[in-house]
């Protein structure tokens, strides 16, 4: 998933007086780069709200994360994540029926509750007809994670982008006594 913020600097450098446009260059890197990471943070904490685990979780499912900051050279500013699926036993405690493992409302026919050496309950199936090799059982949720994070781009990242940046415009402002 690729988030990305861009915004219509143009259309606010216009309204701005002369001092405050010689600020825009230095203001607009660190406005959008705080806009791209409070859209990933409503990302994280609305797919946790909508798979009903906590955000502590998804963060750690969160591999290949990269943010490519704006510079004064550069005014883009994206952040790369890829949510892997889930372990079943991340959303509930899984109990054994007689035709397999039950998290929450869905079954796993065919599967087992089993400890591991390390204390991670989960729910587990055989590859083969051996005893080994084990797979656990994984639910998919990059596509909640996409959605979720489409829709904090529209309702969080560009309302905060405007908004750091008349902050940091007045920041420099103040820092450099005008």
């Amino acid at each position: 998933m690729k988030i990305s913020v861009t915004g219509d600097v143009r259309q606010v450098s216009r309204s701005l007086k002369k001092a405050q446009r010689q600020m825009l260059p230095a203001a607009v890197p660190p406005a959008l780069n705080r806009a791209v990471k409070k859209a990933h943070t409503a990302a994280v904490r609305g797919t946790a709200r909508s798979l009903g685990i906590k955000q502590k979780r998804i963060r750690r499912r969160i591999r290949h994360q990269k943010q490519d900051k704006a510079t004064r050279k550069k005014w883009i500013s994206g952040l790369y994540s890829v949510l892997t699926d889930m372990p079943a036993s991340y959303f509930g405690k899984p109990r054994q029926l007689k035709k397999g493992a039950k998290v929450r409302k869905k079954t796993y026919v065919g599967a087992f509750v089993a400890p591991m050496p390390q204390g991670h309950i989960g729910v587990y199936r055989r590859k083969t007809k051996k005893r080994y090799p084990l797979v656990e059982e994984k639910v998919k949720v990059s596509n909640v994670f996409e959605h979720e994070s489409e829709k904090a781009i529209t309702k969080v990242a560009a309302p905060e982008f405007s908004k750091r940046l008349k902050h940091e415009i007045k920041f420099r402002l103040k820092k450099a006594g005008l």
